[in-house]
């Protein structure tokens, strides 16, 4: 990074996997084109894994998306976010008392009782969002009726709002579609 923030014009290379880039480089890049106007930014949209794969090969500059844990690689938080369960009107477990409430479950056998056994729509397992999820579901002893796998959270997110199941989203799709 202080080899990148030292060229004053030029391309740098960034890779962002789809579901974060899509919500967090509307919030960075401003700032970021600000500070350096004549450097050119060259926009991947990959997996994790393909991103770890060229960072180590020299042909990416820098990758925003979840912790990579590889020697050699420097991780610097940039934006944090909160997870949320949105859940549908045809849900066992739906409350038409808590439309549009925030609320903030006490523990994770909360979130267990309200989540199993339902119908889920997940993200494609390649994406370390849905792979931090999943992990979290396997450690709680959470079971999903998975009915869809998807590529983004905007899909996920537009098929809970039309009926379908559940979804674990970020506040970026929850400001974006005002739920």
């Amino acid at each position: 990074m202080t080899e990148i923030a030292s060229y004053t014009s030029g391309v740098i290379r960034v890779g962002t996997n789809k579901p974060l880039g899509h919500y967090l480089l509307p919030s960075v890049l401003p700032k970021f084109n600000e500070l350096y106007p004549k450097l050119q930014v060259k926009l991947l949209e990959l997996t994790t894994e393909k991103a770890n794969y060229l960072l180590n090969n020299d042909e990416l500059d820098v990758f925003l998306g979840l912790h990579l844990e590889k020697k050699g690689l420097s991780f610097i938080p940039v934006v944090m976010t909160n997870s949320y369960l949105v859940v549908s009107n045809q849900t066992d477990v739906f409350d038409p008392e808590l439309v549009g409430k925030e609320i903030v479950l006490p523990d994770a056998e909360s979130v267990s009782k309200l989540i199993d056994g339902q119908n889920y729509i997940e993200l494609t397992p390649d994406t370390l969002y849905q792979q931090q999820v999943s992990d979290f579901f396997m450690q709680q002893k959470i079971r999903t009726n998975t009915i869809a796998v998807v590529p983004d959270f905007d899909l996920a997110t537009e098929l809970v709002k039309y009926h379908l199941g559940m979804t674990v989203t970020t506040n970026y799709v929850i400001d974006k579609y005002d739920l």
